[in-house]
């Protein structure tokens, strides 16, 4: 597809152009405008779209971050009660 520029400025360069056409050109590019403005509609939803995705996604990091810290309290305090054991009188 044309930019709808480089239409505007072929056109502006032949001059003598009848009322009728230069009616047709404007018509052209409203039409264009109207596609351009409905492809950015479509990615400022996707853009929407993705943004939350993106933010669900954080959250559920920190979540399983969080989680992952937990975990890894609760394996070194394990670990911990275990040294400990073994070094108690009357350990095995």
């Amino acid at each position: 597809m044309r930019s709808p520029i480089a239409a505007v400025r072929s056109r502006a360069r032949h001059r003598g152009k009848t009322a009728g056409q230069l009616r047709a050109v404007c018509e052209e590019l409203a039409h264009t405008l109207v596609k351009i403005t409905a492809e950015c509609d479509d990615l400022t939803c996707t853009v929407v779209r993705l943004t939350a995705e993106n933010d669900r996604l954080r959250a559920k990091n920190a979540e399983l971050e969080a989680d992952f810290d937990r975990a890894a309290i609760d394996y070194f305090g394990a670990l911990e009660d275990l040294r400990l054991a073994a070094y108690e009188p009357g350990a095995a």
